[in-house]
């Protein structure tokens, strides 16, 4: 049974396992996608910590303003 298992294992082709990676390094098919969302994450994240930081300011202010 073990010889089996040898023979099948040694009878399969070499794989190149460098190769995937190097295809991966050069395939810039998703690059866009993937700067833009970092982009909109970042000023998403902005937006938030703006929010928070002035938004009890911009609340007391408006306040004031309309009565």
């Amino acid at each position: 049974m073990k010889f089996w298992l040898i023979l099948a294992l040694r009878s399969a082709a070499p794989v190149d396992s460098v190769e995937p990676f190097s295809r991966f390094r050069t395939d810039e098919s998703g690059s866009t996608a993937i700067e833009y969302g970092i982009i909109f994450g970042l000023i998403s994240g902005i937006i938030v910590a703006l929010t928070g930081a002035f938004g009890q300011v911009l609340s007391n202010f408006f306040s004031r303003i309309l009565g």
